[in-house]
């Protein structure tokens, strides 16, 4: 069907979550599962009006998946965190999307944690579905703070059948942290956001358990950073998901947050000391007498801070752990990073030199 290496990792319906979903609705073994939007008293979901309205689909089924991992940590999330970091299964966009024809739902849901982190291989499905489900709606969620959207990407999602949400989890500081339990990176989220109005991505804004007081302050926010026109777009559909209780709400903590083996976090710190000292390398970095650093250009500045803001969820996700495996072999690895780094910094070194120098820290 489709020519590809990428594999996705397809989390299972927890056990948790299915204290809220119906045994009848779990597809190929629980792997994943169907939804239909208003049964049950699902009907605060709008993207069956939003599709009708934008698509001339009015969908209610719904395929779902869930992907692993995710950047927020949101003390209400339904799908919990054995949902998000559970046991994966390897899926590719064909498996997958037979299984979805095989399901006979609508609308083909990719879904998460935070479904965004593969952006770059959505297109995948959605070329298989316009040619073996040309009538099935292909459709996700953006959080606007995974990472930066390219435009090359978010250009091969927009076609024809593909509507995303972009779920706004809080509208300040104060506001995000309490709903995610993660720092806002503002800059992050009102750049990816300026991208989807200017390349005009099939979208609608949800937000979560937002007053109508906080959805004013975030269209006004928008006015004033981005402008009146970007205002008007996003308020073509929009709606708040209020805050429900769940039965599985009470074990969204029951896994602590990011849990991976030892091996796997090592093998992360290790790659992204490479990317790190590499970037370093490349941008001609240059320590001053008076202690502050030069670089070559903007944009390697930008890298840099980005590399050392993952550095820094890695670290917040260590801290939050409640789980068995050994803290201290995980803050150790992370020290170690940040001493290497800043001590390739201060001497210029690329990672090759870093590991070959007799003097490396």
């Amino acid at each position: 069907m489709y020519s590809t290496n990428f594999l996705w990792d397809v989390v299972p319906v927890s056990d948790d979550q299915k204290r809220d979903v119906r045994t009848s609705d779990l597809l190929c073994g629980g792997l994943y599962r169907k939804c239909s939007t208003y049964r049950g008293g699902g009907g605060y979901d709008q993207f069956p009006i939003i599709a009708n309205k934008r698509l001339n689909k009015q969908y209610t089924e719904q395929f779902i998946v869930q992907l692993k991992r995710c950047v927020l940590d949101c003390p209400y999330c339904y799908v919990t965190r054995k949902g998000v970091w559970g046991d994966s299964v390897k899926r590719t966009s064909d498996q997958m999307v037979k299984d979805f024809i095989d399901s006979g739902q609508q609308t083909f849901h990719l879904m998460g944690g935070a479904p965004a982190i593969y952006i770059d291989h959505w297109d995948e499905i959605i070329d298989l579905l316009a040619t073996h489900a040309p009538d099935a709606v292909f459709h996700s969620d953006l959080m606007l703070v995974e990472s930066e959207y390219s435009e090359e990407t978010l250009k091969k999602i927009s076609k024809p059948n593909t509507l995303y949400a972009v779920n706004i989890k809080g509208i300040n500081d104060a506001d995000w942290s309490q709903k995610t339990r993660k720092p806002f990176n503002e800059k992050l989220f009102w750049r990816n956001l300026k991208l989807l109005y200017e390349l005009d991505v099939p979208c609608y804004l949800t937000f979560t358990g937002a007053s109508k007081e906080l959805e004013e302050e975030f269209f006004q926010e928008v006015n004033k950073k981005l402008g009146r026109n970007t205002a008007d777009w996003l308020q073509r559909d929009f709606y708040t998901i209020d805050l429900i209780d769940y039965n599985a709400t009470s074990h969204v903590d029951n896994q602590a947050w990011g849990v991976m083996p030892i091996v796997k976090q090592a093998k992360m710190f290790a790659d992204i000391m490479h990317r790190a000292l590499t970037v370093c390398r490349d941008a001609g970095i240059r320590k001053h007498n008076r202690g502050e650093l030069s670089f070559a250009n903007q944009p390697m500045r930008e890298h840099i801070e980005h590399l050392e803001g993952h550095l820094q969820n890695l670290k917040d996700g260590i801290a939050r752990s409640e789980s068995s495996i050994s803290e201290e072999v995980l803050h150790i690895l992370y020290r170690a990073s940040l001493i290497a780094l800043t001590w390739a910094i201060d001497n210029c070194l690329s990672a090759e030199e870093l590991f070959t120098s007799p003097q490396r820290p």
